[in-house]
């Protein structure tokens, strides 16, 4: 076929949907030429049939490529790729398209309508990809947007449109990446952090063109409107890009240019404005652009900027002329807008909201618009912070208040809001590149401005650091050298103040405050004249009538005046000009305080004018806080007046303010005194008993004047009053180290240190320190009470300790000061009851009742009247009980001397009422009645005089109507009802529990009376509740111990007394007492010698018995158990002394009261001396004690007797038996057999006579007692063990058999109760005789395993490992062998560590070493 049919078929076929075999004629075609046109065009046709797109396209391009301007293969082209997703391909080829139709003259509206259909088929708008290759296709300057022109819309909105996909394009992609990296670091990002995500966000923002689009549209869009949102937009656009570009000085440039340019053109952009004024770069806000902040009060009223601005140019530190702000502020307002609206001032805005809410009947437009053109400091100071609030990010809203707040001098404010300017100077570096240098300039000097005045001289060095950097960088800045003078000034540097003060007067003479300093500086340095001239020269620049300027005229009057005032002895003429001075200086200010406080000093020093001098300090004081000069002029005034709380409030005001705090502490106050406040302060908390607080100023005043005496005995005396005794002491000790021993205050040092010392118990120390202080003030009634109240409670120390004898004397001692004291000050409320207290010692250690001192008594009661010029409550004491100090004294000569002792205490407490001061507050009364009644009841617990309870009761309900809310008073009045009504007392004490019911007394006294009246679970409980509130007390474990008692739980009661002696250290009475009747009831009187638990136990009791005797030495009841304890200790000698005193006071007491009681005391008293005399091998006095108990006890039939009879018997058979009188001692046996034959303890011992004897008879004798007892009353381990000893002794070897039967065939209680495993032996040595072996002690290991008898016999290894354990008892010695038996060098030398003197130890050691 031709080519031309070829082509004819080609088309045919594809006409009929054939695209096979079109494909198979284009190929033909294309082989022939292979530049042919229709060929390619088929072929894309047939691929296009067969959906292979990309032949197709490669087809649709090769043929436009031959024929360019053909139409016919670029609509093929346009319909084949409208089908793909190659939006750019799309709209390449739409364009070329268009082109040719424009080229050729054609219309291109159909093709135009194609592509909008394609478009909304494809839903262009919501696919983004599609809609930004379109929109960018079209743009103005591409060649679709040059050929289509506006028939694809309009180019500002298409721009538009691209720009907002942009933007959310790119946004959206750096918070996707953004979000992705930051979790790559942690919690806090780091400056390296930061800088790689702002790469992350340069690199999308670089890679984006919204650069162009935006200058783009700014050059296409006619409408202004538009141009303008769009250039603020653009601006904010480089903004955020200037934040994250590594390199940012270009940016900065750019973005200035542009704010520039917008501003030139007049724009409204808020963005730009406030960018416009944060990145002013001002050395100070005088050099701000008057128009330009004009115009931005008159387009943004409402923003916090503004409201800032407004307040600053109508304030103090505007160098702005106001008049032309209120002008230029009121053009709008008469302009308006659109009819009637107006613009508001930014006060107006700020304040609209709070007149609508409080509106006021008096106010009217005119009233407002008068205010709105003059601003108060308090307005401006208001009107700056509202706009701080709604701006705070804002530079120049920050840096204004800060310089406002200095000028209001608010330091501590200014230098938070310099801090936080600083804070947004460096943020503003860090993140945009832009150095603000002059502004960080003045910023840095505001805040060392700050710091020269607040706290000040604290933070000089910090000021002077700023001004110093300052300097480097500006080395003419006026500011700096003149805060670095003003320092100098204050720490007293005035060389150096005067030399930079005079460069900068000399550079900038216009600089008023740099002149006043300076002249300032001459006068402190001596030169007044001049220093005065310059001051009137200053004084004549001052021209202004605002309140600024009125205070610095003030100021200028005050230093005129101040330096009048400074000279030496200045002349009349002087006074009166400074006088005249200071009242032209309050005329231009009348709230200056200084004024007030130096015109005060003129009428107080001058003209002794003190009224008026008062009103003026008064003044001072009112207006300012920091008249520390004032203040001290009426705080000591008011101290002298004693007027402590008004002197408080005044010391309190200056101490909590932030000025005067700062002043007291500077160098400036040149007062010797500067811990003054602090001190008044100190002394009025110690007036109200606040010692907390006391000790808080007393330490202050400390810190700033170390030497201050007077402020350390306040310490001290705080300390002691908490009841931080070392501490108190510590402080006084200190005070005698660096106090002048010839000073006046050191008698008190000396008194204050003693008394603290001896309530710590140091009593040594404490009498010497206020024996000193008395060698200083021999009358001084307060050391007087010290010292007797130390040697009292240093006796009752003593008591405790177990020295008697020392504590008597410390109590004599103390009878010494009271006599002097009573010359002294009779009336002295102490004092009665301390002698009370004193003579009360005799009675608790009455073995030394031979030291009473009757002889002081008579002198001082000598010199007493208790008869004449009595009050009504001595009346009515002695009305009720008229004993004297004869009747008193008559009693102890005839040897009561307890009754006589407490007739003393009873008429001390009576003085004690006679001396009351006649206008005494009731509390001390009650004290008093109380301390009567007391005495009262002491009297009647020491002599059983009913007839002192009955006064007690009433005394104490005499103290309660007078007070009643003393919980002492209940317990003393129910102690007294203890044995009158039980119901009475039991009220009373429920009622001291409800007034104090941590007291642990109160409950113990409770709980005693419960048990007195058979209470015990009730006392239990009682006592329980004491023990919660105080375990450290022994009385209420004693108590409980007592109530187990009752209840017959004999081991919890055991347990308890030994708990409360030891819980008391064995130093209480009556735990001594219990404690050895509770051992005497636990091991009864057959405990085995060898128990060593008993005997520890026993030995303890002994210790404490004798010491009980020392309190109460003639007690039947302590002698007695002292006397069986100490017999069972065999302590024979001190027994003997105690059973013959107890004899000698039973004898006594039974001569007096022919008592049946005493009686039997009396025998078994007799009875135990016979069996100690027996134990000391004194028989001739043993026989005389028992036949003695016998012969008294001869005509009694009581049956109680029946055991004394029988240890007497055995006491006299023994005692002849020692005395080799064998058949006297047989029949005194015989006659104990008759009566006692059943008991085993008595036939083993008299066994054991007839065995001692040594004759055949009586050793037969012996056995054949023994035998019949087993036959009569069956076996007993301790006959059977008397009869084999026997029996191994003689070697009789008949009853070996019958011996081991018997001791096999003992009950198991009976091998339990052989303690000391005497039966193995036995059975042992049997059966060695015997030639029997058995394993006897392996069997008792089996019985007994942790028995240390036992394993001693058969492995010495686990014997000592038995002996370790806590359950073993052993002796040292025991011990000490247990270790040597194991034979290693070791345990040997523990053996000689618990046994030094052992010589087998010795031995084994020297051995070893050897």
């Amino acid at each position: 076929m031709s080519l031309k049919q070829n082509l004819k078929a080609a088309k045919s076929a594809i006409a009929e949907n054939d695209p096979e075999s079109a494909l198979y004629y284009v190929q033909d075609v294309l082989a022939e030429d292979a530049k042919n046109y229709y060929a390619y065009i088929f072929q894309g046709k047939a691929y296009q049939l067969l959906d292979d797109v990309s032949k197709a396209i490669t087809s649709f391009s090769k043929a436009t490529k031959l024929e360019p301007e053909n139409l016919l293969g670029w609509k093929g082209y346009f319909q084949l790729v409208r089908n793909s997703k190659d939006y750019l391909l799309v709209f390449e080829v739409f364009t070329s398209l268009i082109k040719v139709q424009v080229d050729q003259g054609i219309g291109i509206a159909d093709s135009l309508k194609d592509l909008t259909n394609w478009l909304d088929f494809k839903q262009y708008k919501s696919d983004n990809e599609l809609l930004e290759t379109y929109l960018r296709a079209i743009l103005p300057g591409t060649p679709l947007g040059e050929l289509v022109g506006g028939n694809l819309g309009r180019a500002e909105s298409n721009i538009k449109t691209l720009i907002n996909l942009e933007r959310r394009k790119v946004d959206s992609e750096i918070s996707v990446r953004i979000s992705k990296e930051r979790v790559k670091f942690g919690r806090v990002l780091t400056q390296d952090g930061k800088n790689h995500l702002n790469s992350i966000s340069y690199s999308i923002y670089q890679n984006s063109d919204l650069d162009r689009l935006y200058d783009l549209i700014l050059n296409v869009s006619n409408d202004d409107n538009v141009r303008r949102q769009f250039e603020e937009d653009y601006l904010k656009y480089k903004y955020n890009l200037l934040q994250v570009c590594p390199e940012k000085a270009q940016l900065v440039d750019e973005i200035k240019e542009m704010i520039d340019g917008m501003l030139l053109i007049g724009s409204k952009s808020l963005f730009c404005w406030n960018l416009y004024f944060d990145w002013l770069d001002m050395k100070s806000l005088k050099e701000l652009d008057f128009e330009k902040v004009i115009q931005y009060l008159q387009n943004f009223p409402n923003q916090g900027l503004s409201v800032v601005l407004h307040a600053y140019l109508m304030s103090d530190i505007s160098t702005f002329d106001k008049e032309r702000v209120v002008k230029a502020m009121e053009k709008p307002k008469k302009l308006g807008r659109r009819g009637n609206r107006s613009r508001k001032s930014p006060k107006e805005v700020v304040t609209s909201d709070k007149e609508a809410e409080t509106p006021s009947a008096n106010s009217s437009p005119q009233s407002n618009e008068n205010k709105s053109d003059s601003l108060l400091p308090g307005e401006v100071l208001s009107l700056m912070l509202e706009g701080l609030k709604k701006s705070s990010d804002s530079l120049l809203v920050n840096r204004i208040v800060c310089e406002y707040y200095i000028h209001a001098r608010e330091y501590f404010e200014g230098s938070q809001k310099c801090r936080e300017l600083i804070k947004i100077l460096a943020d503003m570096q860090r993140n945009i590149g832009l150095d603000l240098k002059r502004t960080k300039e003045s910023a840095l000097c505001s805040l060392a401005i700050t710091y020269t005045y607040y706290e000040a001289p604290k933070n000089f060095p910090r000021a002077l650091e700023l001004y110093e950097r300052i300097l480097t960088t500006d080395p003419s800045n006026s500011q700096a050298m003149i805060g670095i003078g003003l320092i100098s000034i204050e720490k007293g540097e005035l060389e150096k103040a005067k030399g930079l003060l005079e460069e900068v007067t000399s550079r900038d003479p216009e600089n008023q405050q740099a002149s006043r300093e300076y002249s300032w500086c001459l006068i402190k340095l001596g030169d007044h004249e001049k220093g005065r001239e310059l001051l009137l020269k200053c004084l004549a620049e001052v021209k202004g009538q605002d309140l600024y300027s009125g205070e610095i005229r003030a100021l200028i009057y005050w230093r005129l005046s101040s330096s009048l005032l400074d000279q030496k002895n200045p002349e009349i003429d002087y006074i009166t000009e400074a006088y005249n001075y200071l009242i032209q200086s309050l005329k231009d200010s009348q709230n200056f305080a200084p004024s007030y406080t130096l015109l005060g000093v003129i009428f107080q020093e001058h003209y002794d004018d003190k009224p008026r001098a008062h009103k003026c300090f008064y003044k001072a004081f009112e207006l300012d806080v920091s008249e520390i000069v004032a203040a001290k002029y009426l705080v000591d005034d008011l101290t002298s007046k004693n007027e402590w709380e008004v002197a408080e409030i005044l010391c309190n005001r200056l101490v909590t303010s932030e000025n005067a705090r700062r002043i007291l502490l500077s160098e400036k106050y040149k007062d010797s005194d500067k811990a003054w406040a602090y001190r008044v302060l100190g002394c009025a908390a110690l007036n109200k008993q606040d010692d907390p607080k006391a000790i808080e100023w007393f330490q202050t005043a400390l810190r700033m004047a170390a030497i201050d005496i007077q402020c350390w005995i306040g310490l001290g005396e705080a300390y002691m009053n908490c009841g931080r005794l070392d501490a108190a002491a510590k402080v006084f000790r200190h005070l005698i180290t660096i106090n002048d021993q010839d000073d006046e205050n050191q008698w008190v040092i000396e008194y204050m240190l003693g008394t603290i010392v001896s309530q710590m118990g140091e009593f040594n120390e404490g009498l010497y320190y206020l024996g000193q202080a008395l060698n200083k003030k021999p009358e001084e009634e307060c050391i007087l009470i010290g010292l007797y109240e130390s040697y009292i409670e240093n006796s009752k120390r003593l008591v405790l300790g177990g020295f008697f004898g020392r504590s008597v004397q410390s109590n004599l001692k103390a009878l010494e000061y009271i006599k002097l004291t009573f010359k002294v000050n009779p009336e002295s409320p102490k004092l009665w009851k301390s002698f009370g207290e004193s003579l009360k010692l005799f009675l608790v250690i009455q073995e030394k009742m031979d030291l009473f001192p009757i002889e002081a008594l008579k002198q001082l009661f000598e010199e007493v009247d208790l008869e004449n010029n009595l009050n009504d409550l001595a009346r009515e004491a002695l009305r009720l009980d008229s004993v004297t100090f004869k009747d008193a004294l008559d009693l102890f000569e005839l040897g009561q001397t307890t009754e006589a002792i407490c007739s003393f205490i009873i008429l001390t407490q009576k003085l004690g009422l006679k001396y009351l001061p006649s206008k005494v507050s009731k509390y001390l009364k009650s004290v008093a009645i109380y301390n009567l009644g007391l005495a009262y009841l002491e009297s009647y617990n020491y002599t059983d005089n009913t007839t002192h309870r009955d006064y007690s009761v009433k005394f104490f309900k005499n103290a309660i109507q007078l007070e009643g809310n003393n919980s002492a008073f209940w317990v003393g009045l129910g102690n007294a009802y203890v044995s009158l009504n039980p119901h009475i007392s039991q009220h009373c004490f429920i009622k001291g529990i409800s007034l104090e019911s941590r007291d642990a007394g109160i409950w113990t006294n409770l709980a005693a009376l419960y048990l007195r009246y058979g209470d015990s679970e009730l006392a239990q409980d009682a006592f329980l509740r004491a023990q919660s509130v105080a375990p450290q007390e022994s009385k209420s474990w004693l108590g409980h111990a007592l109530a187990a008692e009752a209840s017959n739980d004999e081991e919890q009661a055991a347990r308890l007394f030994t708990h409360a002696f030891v819980l008391s250290n064995g130093r209480s009475p009556l735990a001594q007492l219990l404690y050895g009747v509770s051992i005497i009831n636990k091991r009864g009187q057959g405990s085995d010698p060898r128990d060593i638990e008993s005997a520890q136990e026993y030995s303890v009791a002994n210790f404490a018995m004798q010491q009980y005797l020392k309190f109460a030495p003639n007690d039947v009841s302590g002698l007695q158990i002292a006397l069986t304890i100490s017999e069972r200790c065999k302590n024979f000698d001190m027994s003997i002394e105690i059973g013959e005193r107890l004899c000698q006071i039973l004898e006594k007491d039974y001569d007096r009261t022919e008592s049946e009681v005493t009686f039997k005391k009396y025998v078994g008293a007799k009875t135990q001396l016979s069996r100690i005399y027996l134990g000391l091998g004194k028989y001739e006095k043993a026989l005389e004690n028992a036949q003695l108990a016998l012969d008294l006890i001869n005509s009694s039939e009581d049956e109680q007797f029946d055991l004394v009879v029988l240890s007497s018997r055995v006491v006299i058979g023994l005692a002849l038996f020692f005395s080799n009188e064998f058949d006297e001692s047989l029949e005194h046996l015989k006659v104990i057999l008759e009566s006692h034959g059943q008991s085993k303890r008595l036939i083993t011992l008299i066994a054991q006579i007839l065995y001692a004897h040594g004759t055949e008879e009586t050793k037969q004798a012996a056995l054949d007692q023994l035998f019949a007892f087993i036959e009569e009353n069956g076996s007993s381990l301790i006959v059977v063990l008397t009869l084999g000893a026997i029996s191994l002794a003689d070697g009789l070897e008949d009853y070996f058999v019958a011996i081991k039967e018997e001791l096999e065939g003992l009950s198991l209680e009976e091998v339990r109760e052989d303690a000391y495993r005497s039966v193995p032996k036995m059975l042992i040595e049997i059966n060695k005789h015997l030639e029997v072996k058995l394993r006897e002690w392996q069997k008792a290991a089996i019985m007994f395993p942790s028995d240390f008898n036992v394993w001693q016999q058969l492995n010495s290894q686990m014997a000592l490992s038995v002996a370790s354990l806590r359950e073993t008892k052993l002796t040292a010695p025991q011990l000490s062998k247990a270790y040597l038996a194991s034979g290693h060098r070791r345990e040997i030398q523990r053996s000689m560590l618990i046994c030094p003197g052992d010589e087998e130890t010795m031995q084994a050691l020297g051995s070893w070493a050897s």
